[in-house]
């Protein structure tokens, strides 16, 4: 036996049971251990279709994994489970369901590990548990105007690099002391398997995007049958304290799973696939709540503005604009030195007196909208706003740790060295560092990454150039990366053939991969030096005494200097999915440097769709603008620059995806504030902000709420550009890797959406004063937003990183701040501009040749309207007046900045401004403080802080990943792995599985050794990252 015994029948708890004496067959059991511990019913109908009645140990990828055992449960070997769960369940809190993983690093005998797991097929999901999406191609694939391509005798192009790759690991592993045979065992495709011709299926290729791009979960169906429809709203609305839901790993073939309900998902149960969109989603919701309630709050001025007081129960006004502040009671007044420079055309027009001089009139507005009923409605709206922004903040950082409690991940047991010495690549060297320096410490696992970006690019390049090479090969052409020659010949027959191309085709390519591979020999001999290591312990306690001991603001001592001589820079990782590892290399100069093109350009854009949006609303020449022009510029202007601000972020360097989505953040939210707010605010006249029809501001308002609504949901919904992709081109893709390519789903970054919510709060913050339903309409933008998101996350979306809480951090901290900020400011200039129509009346009254009567006729709302005036010696003279302080960089509102003589605040107007203009004040002083501090201690040594409890879960137990270097490509419809795979090949360390192959199939490593191979030349020790891990002492 190795590390564990099995009696000759143990029951595992997930309903099968190994027999020892039967070579470790595994076969179905009619009683159960549950989560809990629990004896329950017989698998269902579902599990018994899902699964094989019995499967043989040795063909299982897995080390011993099952759901949770109950504290009695032991192994024969006196190894009581219960030591790796202590205390998970304390406190009547039920414990997260987690998988045990036992990983056995050498164990070669199938007898001493024994693999007692399901396979499922993904190919008989019930259509019942199937997507609309699936269900339809299902269903259609038999037409040839769906699925035109005959598939028989098509050929998988991963077939020959797969059986060059399993020869090139069948040869490394008899260098390494086993025998072909028993390294044959421990590949998916044998030799003989990938000689087989394997048909594109369109069914594989959705099955592969429901079981490997979409989320599932882990089903148990006797704690899932029966629930009613109360019980999954309860869950959904969280009015239960815990939901029952473990994530499934990617591609997971031996537990029953099922995708997750878009609509029935708690938060809480989607925060396992990471906490920054766990804790996205529960700003979210906190916001819809919060501006549901400021809505309420706001309900006397939307009654008081419908109503008769304000504005004749405002006629001609839309439903959803009515109980705004838009005013349609109106005078015309006399204007001594009004005119069409200074007002707008519809509200002056001149008249010549009896002496053929010309005076003018102007429309006043008679709305009286700043008073004591409205002014505090909105200021008390206001302030509970602003308030609950610092409440949410506050319960987001708690919910931060109650998430973390819920998940168990790498980060909880790793540290990250950022400075370590350029030659230390033995990973027992650090093993046995942090083991002497700190009592009872045990490394499980260890990273060590080396500088040698340059050669895997060049290997993924060489990777991307076969599998072009392999799709433009008609059939019956096979390719061999071990067989050049065959290939050579083709691609000169075919360049006699075709001597005319248009783009580059196998000869080009053929030339390309010869110059690749002599860069990759070159490469491939070098030693690189490391940039960094990371240190996975096997309990939390030993990461976060390390953590807390390297991280001391005085030195701790000669004690702790790797190698007596170098005190390490010591930090708490991201998570492994989250790690760009082509970025570590890099230096901070390097990465500031690229920050600031990027940058400009963001601002460049940001100025262009701001005059575009400004064309569209306000007209050009003959073109007279309108404000649904503008606001579907917007929509789509928000749309697109995503894609745009992706682009410039790949052009900067990152050591994790936080930073990269904390810069699209702020890209994006500079783009989309300035796009949907800013831009609509200061574009349209004073006079036009509470004016009735389309061409005034709020009507444009209310058209980016109906936009962001309508348009923006439909678009993600529809998602045209991936159904494109999943309906059209997979079904006529030349391969199956092909197809799954297709299937990977729309790669979307969490800043994005934060920036979907902030721009409607800003918008809603802005114009809350003179649209209080704006809170309304902001509250159902986010609620379908929300839903939305749920949605795409676990239909259509591919897999996000698993984002740490970063984003969410800085979105709390500093642009709730600035929404809060902004909101109380220009709610104080808003009121400070009433009355929106720039008339001050002065104690001077009309002689002579001016007193009479005056009649025209003016355009009212697409209508003419015949006009009488009476000036008489009594009439009050007006004058032109710049009612807009805010556009005129006054700060803060106070009435004391009317123009000297020029007064158009009411005596109630100017006390209520001057108390928000004060309060104004104060809120900013606090914001800035705040800043400060904020800044202070990011800019001062980090210090580290523990997140939630020790939850006493030993890593070998938790299911946490490794720290693995990987590299994505658009070629591959898996990472591909840039270290030696051999150390890990009996670990459960990989966040991911193929169900078709090993993960010798994307080692680069053994890439290298192909282009190598025969040359003489080897690959030099230290040319790749290694990884390596350690069992756990058991007891």
């Amino acid at each position: 036996m190795d590390e564990f015994s099995l009696s000759e029948s143990q029951t595992l708890g997930t309903g099968f049971v190994i027999d020892a004496n039967d070579g470790g067959s595994v076969s179905q059991i009619t009683d159960r251990n549950t989560y809990g511990g629990d004896s329950g019913s017989s698998l269902n109908e579902t599990d018994k279709q899902n699964s094989t009645n019995v499967t043989p140990a040795t063909s299982s990828k897995r080390s011993l994994q099952r759901k949770e055992f109950s504290n009695e449960d032991k192994f024969e070997d006196n190894v009581n489970l219960s030591k790796l769960y202590s205390d998970v369940g304390k406190d009547n809190v039920p414990a997260r369901p987690r998988r045990i993983v036992f990983r056995n690093q050498s164990s070669t005998s199938s007898q001493d590990t024994p693999k007692p797991v399901t396979t499922v097929d993904f190919l008989k999901d019930h259509p019942s548990e199937m997507t609309n999406g699936r269900k339809i191609a299902l269903a259609l694939m038999k037409y040839k105007w769906y699925n035109p391509k005959d598939v028989s005798g098509t050929v998988s192009s991963n077939v020959d690099s797969t059986r060059a790759i399993t020869r090139l690991a069948s040869a490394r592993a008899v260098s390494d002391g086993e025998s072909p045979d028993e390294r044959e065992e421990n590949i998916v495709e044998t030799t003989e398997e990938s000689d087989e011709i394997e048909e594109a299926s369109l069914e594989k290729a959705w099955a592969y995007f429901e079981h490997v791009t979409l989320p599932r979960y882990v089903y148990d169906a006797e704690r899932s049958n029966n629930k009613s429809l109360l019980s999954k709203i309860s869950n959904c609305l969280h009015w239960k304290k815990y939901v029952n839901m473990e994530v499934a790993e990617s591609g997971e073939m031996h537990f029953a799973t099922k995708l997750y309900n878009p609509l029935f998902t708690p938060i809480r149960d989607i925060a396992d696939f990471g906490l920054g969109i766990g804790l996205y989603l529960a700003t979210l919701k906190s916001v819809v709540i919060l501006m549901f309630i400021a809505g309420l709050i706001s309900i006397p001025n939307i009654l008081y503005f419908s109503g008769s007081d304000y504005s004749a129960n405002q006629p001609g006004v839309i439903w959803q604009l009515k109980g705004s502040a838009i005013c349609t009671e109106h005078e015309w007044v006399p204007c001594l030195d009004c005119g069409r420079d200074n007002l707008e055309g519809d509200r002056v027009i001149s008249e010549m007196d009896q002496n053929g001089e010309f005076f003018s009139f102007a429309k006043r507005n008679t709305c009286d909208g700043a008073i004591a009923r409205t002014v505090w409605t909105n200021y008390a709206a206001t302030l509970v706003f602003i308030l609950g922004l610092v409440i949410i903040s506050y319960r987001l950082s708690k919910k931060e740790e109650r998430f973390d409690d819920d998940q168990q991940t790498a980060q909880d047991y790793s540290i990250v060295i950022r400075d370590p010495p350029i030659n230390a690549h033995d990973p027992e060297e650090w093993k046995d560092f942090f083991q002497s320096k700190f009592d009872g410490a045990h490394v499980s696992c260890c990273t060590v990454v080396v500088e040698n970006d340059e050669l895997v690019k060049t290997l993924v390049e060489r990777r991307e150039l076969l599998l072009k090479i392999r799709r433009e090969l008609p059939q019956g052409v096979s390719l061999d990366p071990e067989n050049p020659e065959k290939l050579a010949t083709y691609a000169d027959e075919y360049k006699k053939e075709k001597k005319c191309r248009i783009f580059n085709g196998i000869p080009e390519h053929y030339e390309k991969l010869i110059k690749l591979e002599d860069t990759i020999k070159k490469l491939s001999g070098k030693d690189y030096p490391v940039i960094s290591v990371f240190i996975t312990f096997e309990n939390e306690r030993t990461q976060r005494r390390v953590l807390s001991m390297m991280n001391k603001a005085t030195n701790p001592g000669p004690k702790y200097y790797f190698n007596g001589d170098r005190l390490l820079r010591v930090e708490e990782p991201a998570e492994p999915s989250s790690i760009r590892w082509k970025d570590l290399s890099e230096n901070r100069y390097t990465i500031l440097t690229k920050l600031i093109i990027p940058f400009l350009v963001t601002v460049a854009l940001t100025i262009a769709s701001a005059l575009i949006v400004r064309l569209l609303r306000n007209g050009w020449n003959t073109y007279p603008g309108k404000p649904m022009y503008a606001a579907i510029a917007i929509s789509v202007g928000n749309f697109i620059f995503p894609m745009i601000a992706k682009a410039l972020t790949d052009l900067e360097i990152h050591y994790k995806e936080g930073g990269v989505q904390t810069s699209m953040y702020i890209k994006l939210a500079l783009f989309r504030w300035v796009n949907t707010t800013i831009v609509t605010h200061l574009i349209q006249p004073h006079t036009s902000k509470i004016g009735a029809g389309e061409d005034h501001l709020l009507q444009g308002v209310y058209a980016i709420f109906l936009s962001e609504i309508v348009i923006v949901t439909s678009l993600q919904l529809v998602d045209i550009i991936q159904n494109l992709k999943r309906h059209f081109f997979a079904p006529r893709a030349k391969t199956q890797e092909d197809m799954y390519l297709y299937m990977r789903g729309n790669e979307v970054d969490l800043a994005d959406q934060y920036t979907k919510m902030t721009k409607i709060m800003v918008l809603t913050g802005w114009y809350a004063s003179i649209y209080p339903a704006a809170f309304f309409f902001g509250a159902f933008a986010l609620f379908v937003n929300l839903y939305t998101d749920k949605f795409s996350l676990l239909r259509t979306w591919a897999p996000m990183p698993r984002f740490d809480q970063t984003i969410s951090r800085i979105n709390r901290i500093y642009f709730f701040m600035a929404i809060g900020v902004s909101m109380i400011v220009l709610s104080s200039y808003s009121w400070a501009g009433f009355s929106y129509d720039n008339l001050c009346s002065f104690d001077e009254y009309f002689e002579g040749n001016f007193i009479g009567t005056y009649s025209f006729t003016v355009e009212n709302n697409g209508s003419e309207e015949n006009i009488m005036i009476d000036v008489t010696d009594e009439s009050v003279m007006y004058r032109y007046c710049d009612q807009n302080l805010f556009r005129n960089f006054v700060f803060p509102a106070l009435p004391s900045f009317q123009q000297m003589g020029l007064k158009w605040m009411t005596s109630e107007q100017e006390n209520l401004t001057q108390i928000f203009a004060w309060t104004t004040v104060g809120v900013l002083v606090i914001a800035c403080v705040v800043t400060a501090y904020s800044f202070g201690l990011s800019f001062g040594r980090e210090r580290y802080k523990a997140i939630g409890k020790d939850k006493k879960i030993q890593f070998s137990a938790s299911g946490a990943y490794a720290y693995i270097p990987q590299f994505k490509s658009d070629a591959v419809p898996y990472p591909l792995i840039a270290c030696s795979v051999k150390q890990l090949r009996h670990s459960e360390l990989f966040n991911w599985e193929s169900p078709y192959h090993s993960h010798d199939y994307f080692d680069l490593t053994l890439d290298a050794e192909q282009v190598l191979k025969g040359t003489g030349d080897h690959v030099a020790d230290n040319a790749f990252s290694s990884v390596r891990y350690w069992e756990p002492p058991f007891e």
